[in-house]
């Protein structure tokens, strides 16, 4: 972590942006370009990514309303540990992926809560080109589409409404 990464630890950003709301750096050094959101209350109306980082994106705490975004939340790999997270996409919610950077491709949720809606045709509520691991908090989401594995040890999960107990993996889940 360092300059190329983006820290918010709380107070009141609203963003409106043409491209990207949130952005770490497009530096290919997989030791860079993190995202941490530990507080705050963030709200988001943006024509690319609402939060992207190329490395990392981790969210322990606050409040992220992405009202908005071709993409919710995109990085190489995503932990969800804590907060509130509402996001609308008209492609992707959540978007676990490589940019070339290396490193481990996954979405952890141990706890929060996250409401992903997106457009209809060809997206998916949360796709993660890995593993996808939750353990806590609660995940409402139209679809996932992953793939590695995906455990579902802890909290809860709904798809389209309908609480499930194993994490279906479906394609096109918008609507």
């Amino acid at each position: 972590r360092g300059k190329d990464s983006v820290y918010i630890s709380g107070g009141k950003i609203t963003i409106k942006a043409a491209a990207e709301g949130i952005k770490a750096t497009e530096d290919t050094d997989a030791s860079k370009g993190y995202t941490y959101i530990s507080g705050g209350e963030i709200t988001i109306n943006a024509g690319d990514d609402g939060i992207k980082a190329v490395s990392s994106l981790i969210i322990d705490g606050g409040t992220i309303n992405i009202e908005n975004s071709v993409e919710g939340l995109e990085g190489t790999n995503i932990t969800i540990n804590g907060g509130k997270i509402n996001i609308y996409a008209s492609d992707d919610g959540v978007n676990a992926s490589s940019d070339g950077v290396g490193g481990e491709v996954y979405l952890k949720v141990t706890g929060g809560e996250l409401t992903v809606k997106v457009g209809s045709g060809d997206t998916d509520g949360i796709d993660v080109n890995g593993n996808i691991s939750i353990s806590g908090g609660t995940v409402n989401t139209t679809s996932f589409d992953y793939d590695g594995t995906a455990s579902l040890t802890g909290g809860e999960v709904y798809v389209n409404g309908s609480k499930v107990t194993t994490i279906p993996n479906a394609m096109m889940g918008g609507g």
